[in-house]
């Protein structure tokens, strides 16, 4: 992309995220995904079906415990590639197929 384009195309979800943490009580805590937080306008995963509040756990079948996970496997996909996305929501799991976009150049 870089050297066609002149600039990296990076594949975006449009949503915000935090981790999303299971207290194990006594202060100790460990992460279990990455919980949505907000969605840009237009954001595909939204379309998708996703809500805030939303955990991500898994994405193409690759394991997320954190936001940093998310973003890291995020990164090896392009604007455009499909993905299966599993979100649990109200203690249920909900599979999501989204089309990924194109991550504005502004953020």
């Amino acid at each position: 992309d870089l050297i066609v384009d002149g600039r990296v195309k990076h594949a975006y979800l449009g949503i915000g995220v935090d981790d999303a943490m299971i207290d194990l009580g006594g202060g100790a805590e460990i992460p279990a995904g990455a919980t949505i937080t907000g969605f840009a306008s237009g954001s595909a995963i939204q379309l998708a079906g996703a809500d805030v509040g939303d955990v991500i756990v898994e994405l193409n079948g690759i394991s997320v415990s954190t936001k940093f996970d998310l973003l890291s496997i995020l990164r090896s996909y392009r604007a455009g590639d499909r993905i299966d996305i599993l979100v649990t929501r109200s203690e249920e799991e909900v599979s999501l197929t989204v089309e990924l976009g194109l991550r504005p150049d502004d953020l």
